[in-house]
């Protein structure tokens, strides 16, 4: 399936300025554009609105007269016949449903040389389809084609650079007043690029809380791995109970099915879940009408804290605030003490419990009498600060 991303420029140098893609080609010495042949013959299919669009794009691509631009369209898709077929074929056949591409009411005739026509013939009962169907067909694919930019060159004609295109319409457009069609287009992307960061850093705001990090790698991994296993016997469970309503509710529609698991999951009786279930409904309807920016403020409202979680938040700061007061207070009543030899030791030695960690000095007496003398040979960078002695009375 083409991205989205092919309706954008994504040249680096001129999408800041120029952030809609424009697939323009230089036609002058196409076959079709020098042929000398009089159209002295005939083809006319029905198309649909969104077709006739297709048609206006190739001739802006094309750069030419409609009719020339429709003639490159079908020589272009005669040599490739198959592959059009095989990526186009539902689009364009006679009664499609594919989206976009159905209720066809305008008709459009071409004329072209009997020559053209007669290849075009050749080409649709090659595919045993008419000659009406391979007329649209060729429309569809090579727009679809040129927007996909999966078609970037035709017969003798190269497609103008994306920069290229940019500087051109820059210098066409030079000392005019903004657009308005490209400021809403600027504007619309603004809201989705906004959209699209606050739901990301949504899910990650929720993954946090649901798999926060203690900075343990042990720790979190477990606490992972917990997850991970609850979340299994879920979906077992979940899958379990859905085999088991379907076996019991053989006629249960879609809603139904819906209604069914929110009592099973909110443990509320079947009207409640029946009313919930019709606002969820309702709600994802009203979202996707709305614009990226009504998406947004809807959103951030929803997911605004209650009072009582800003009340939380506070004492929670008010909480780290003390604590981080009582460690500066600790840091500096330890930056207060001499920094001694002992007191690396002394220091060294706090962890030699954990994992079975060996002695680091075995050689120096624990605890080291008051008395006892630096080692021969000490490394005097190696001081910390050292604890005083408490008095045996004390």
């Amino acid at each position: 399936m083409p991205s989205n991303k092919n309706k954008f420029n994504t040249s680096k140098n001129t999408q800041g300025w120029f952030p809609f893609a424009r697939y323009l080609f230089v036609t002058d010495n196409h076959p079709i554009r020098l042929s000398p042949d009089k159209c002295s013959s005939s083809i006319e299919a029905l198309f649909c609105q969104q077709e006739l669009e297709q048609i206006n794009g190739l001739t802006n691509s094309f750069q030419c007269e409609t009719r020339d631009a429709i003639r490159i369209a079908l020589y272009e898709t005669c040599k490739d016949a198959q592959s059009a077929y095989d990526k186009s074929y539902e689009k364009a056949k006679s009664g499609s449903k594919f989206k976009g591409h159905e209720g066809r009411k305008t008709n459009k005739r071409l004329t072209l040389p009997l020559s053209e026509k007669q290849s075009v013939l050749d080409a649709s009962k090659q595919l045993n389809i008419t000659i009406k169907e391979f007329l649209r067909l060729a429309v569809i694919w090579i727009e679809d084609g040129i927007k996909e930019e999966s078609i970037t060159s035709l017969t003798n004609s190269k497609r103008i650079g994306k920069d290229a295109v940019a500087k051109q319409w820059s210098r066409e457009n030079r000392d005019k007043p903004p657009s308005e069609s490209v400021m809403k287009f600027k504007e619309a992307r603004k809201d989705a690029e906004a959209l699209m960061d606050y739901q990301d850093d949504l899910k990650r705001k929720q993954e946090e809380e649901f798999f926060p990090v203690t900075g343990n790698y042990f720790a979190d991994k477990l606490l992972r791995e917990e997850a991970r296993q609850e979340d299994l016997l879920a979906s077992a469970d979940a899958d379990s109970w859905f085999l088991d309503l379907v076996d019991e509710y053989e006629d249960a529609d879609g809603i139904e099915i819906l209604v069914r698991e929110m009592m099973r999951r909110m443990h509320v009786d079947y009207d409640i879940a029946k009313l919930m279930v019709q606002d969820e409904l309702d709600e994802q309807l009203m979202f996707m009408k709305m614009t990226s920016k009504e998406k947004l403020e809807f959103l951030k409202k929803k997911n605004a804290p209650s009072e009582e979680e800003i009340l939380r938040a506070e004492r929670r700061k008010q909480s780290e605030i003390k604590l981080q007061k009582w460690r500066d207070d600790r840091q500096a009543y330890l930056e207060s003490f001499p920094k001694t030899w002992r007191g690396y030791v002394q220091n060294a030695r706090v962890a030699k419990p954990l994992l079975g960690n060996k002695e680091p000095f075995p050689e120096i007496p624990d605890p080291i009498p008051d008395d006892y003398p630096m080692p021969e040979g000490w490394d005097e960078s190696k001081v910390y600060w050292e604890y005083p002695q408490k008095d045996a009375n004390d």
